[in-house]
């Protein structure tokens, strides 16, 4: 749980209230900024817990093409024995699932 406070305080949570209460979002403006920020708190807190109870899940539902920009561009790997080797081919230029292709030599 520090962990997850240490990551909210990243946030400026006074800046995120308030363009909460200036849009009206969900009524934050009928509501006291103490009760939209503790609410933003405990749903920013149940992200964290979805994503590391299924980060599959998370990434493959959340805007994966975010998440392909940040992987390093893909690598060939050999076994130390070159009797099996996995080659990661990218389909097109912009970032899309890798497809792995696993040969064997006989």
């Amino acid at each position: 749980m520090q962990k997850t406070e240490q990551q909210i305080e990243q946030f400026d949570l006074e800046i995120i209230v308030e363009r909460l209460q200036l849009t009206g979002y969900q009524n934050c403006d009928c509501m006291a900024p103490g009760d939209v920020k503790a609410a933003f708190i405990k749903w920013l807190n149940s992200t964290v817990e979805s994503i590391n109870n299924e980060p599959e899940w998370w990434v493959q539902n959340h805007n994966v093409g975010d998440f392909y920009t940040h992987l390093p561009e893909p690598v060939f790997e050999c076994e130390e024995d070159d009797t099996d080797f996995v080659q990661v081919e990218v389909i097109s230029q912009e970032k899309e699932p890798a497809i792995i292709i696993a040969n064997s030599k006989s």
